[in-house]
């Protein structure tokens, strides 16, 4: 009797078990398309996420070459520079060394003059002669200083300003070629960005 009653409560429990088998079944099959639409979308986020790390290195690596070729612009301006401003300035020395010594020789004249006119009885015509003669030659000195510091100045001003368009020049190249740089990478991203989504999406 009591393997019978064991027998019927096997017999009964693997009834439920068949009967439950459908239900089962059509959980798993309504489980998976779930399942395999979360590992979609994280394999599309990991997609997105190489995507966009890959287009963030290349505006970054863009930046860095212009960076680096705007400053080589600004080392290139400033060395060409200071031997130019070194020119200038020794120009401007050697204008007012050449006036010093022309001065001194125009005195030298002058007061060789006064004393010959002293020696020939102080003419009032002599001398006025021989100051004359002094503010020409004085004159003639100081405007010859001028005319080299002016030259010397327009010089160095010149070259300055062909540097300076060089300088400008090289810059403008160097955003010209990273708005390309970046304009390109922004359209990598999209054909990136749109290759990471699923099929149906796009």
């Amino acid at each position: 009797m009591k393997i019978y009653r064991q027998l019927t409560v096997g017999l009964t429990a693997g009834a439920m078990l068949v009967a439950a088998l459908p239900a089962l079944a059509t959980d798993a099959a309504a489980t998976a398309p779930k399942t395999e639409a979360v590992a979609k979308k994280a394999e599309t986020a990991k997609c997105l996420t190489a995507a966009r790390e890959k287009y963030f290195k290349a505006m970054a690596a863009s930046r860095e070459a212009y960076d680096k070729k705007r400053l080589a612009a600004w080392d290139a301006y400033s060395a060409a520079l200071k031997p130019a401003q070194e020119k200038r300035n020794d120009a401007v020395r050697t204008a007012v060394v050449n006036w010093e010594s022309s001065m001194k020789s125009v005195r030298e004249t002058l007061s060789a003059a006064l004393e010959k006119a002293k020696q020939e009885g102080d003419s009032k015509a002599a001398r006025e002669a021989a100051l004359k003669a002094f503010k020409l030659a004085r004159e003639s000195a100081a405007k010859t200083r001028e005319e080299a510091v002016k030259a010397a100045k327009e010089s160095f001003r010149s070259t300055l300003e062909a540097e300076r368009e060089k300088r400008t020049s090289a810059v403008k190249s160097a955003k010209d070629i990273l708005r390309t740089a970046w304009d390109s990478a922004k359209e990598v991203w999209k054909m990136d960005r749109d290759a990471c989504k699923p099929a149906s999406a796009q």
